[in-house]
């Protein structure tokens, strides 16, 4: 039986949901945490509210994980601790995340673009 691939979804918005999705259902993958901003402040009575990408997580049974700041030493020492084969990112990189990301085996980046000619790898990843 061959094991699954360990990855480590990262992203927020609503727009990454069906990436998530899509690779939780996949008998080749296991979706072993996600990560994305704290709960926010949101709407008209400012209350707290979740990421679309955290509630559809804990729909699913995965794990979540809200650091403040990705680039502590702490967050990277917990997402290294559960020996991931794969990030998958929504985020933007900036230029201090890149030392964080060059810690990891792989980091596959979703990018997101009006035309159609560069979403290949969101199709892939939301099934269209």
């Amino acid at each position: 039986m061959r094991q699954s691939t360990n990855i480590i979804y990262m992203g927020t918005p609503d727009f990454s949901v069906p990436a998530l999705q899509n690779l939780a259902v996949q008998d080749d993958f296991n979706v072993s945490l996600v990560v994305t901003q704290p709960d926010r402040p949101r709407g008209r009575g400012k209350k707290l509210a979740p990421s679309p990408v955290k509630t559809a997580a804990l729909n699913m049974g995965i794990d979540v994980f809200q650091p403040e700041d990705i680039n502590t030493e702490e967050a990277s020492e917990k997402l290294l601790s559960l020996n991931p084969d794969f990030f998958v990112v929504e985020f933007k990189f900036d230029r201090n995340d890149r030392e964080l990301a060059s810690r990891y085996i792989q980091t596959i980046p979703i990018r997101i673009s009006k035309s159609s000619k560069y979403c290949n790898g969101l199709r892939f990843l939301s099934g269209n």
